[in-house]
């Protein structure tokens, strides 16, 4: 397997993981708060989610952007190679 593309695939498993879990997270520690206080309005989750997402593509959008440019950069590099 060529380095491009196990580092475009290291990139996507990056960007959709990372969220993923913290998604996850954040749903199970709302799951709990309701189950303790007998709570169970579905908005609420999928608020939380919304609200993880949101944060976590925030907080993680420069980085993934700067792996995503580096990426193309190296297929740049690769294609003025040939």
């Amino acid at each position: 397997m060529s380095p491009i593309v196990l580092q475009a695939l290291l990139i996507t498993l990056y960007i959709s993981l990372v969220p993923m879990v913290c998604i996850s997270l954040g749903a199970g520690v709302v799951a709990v708060i309701q189950a303790i206080t007998q709570v169970q309005e579905q908005s609420l989750t999928h608020l939380a989610r919304l609200v993880v997402l949101a944060a976590t593509m925030y907080l993680g959008a420069h980085e993934a952007f700067m792996q995503i440019k580096q990426c193309f950069l190296d297929v740049l590099d690769l294609i003025v190679k040939i």
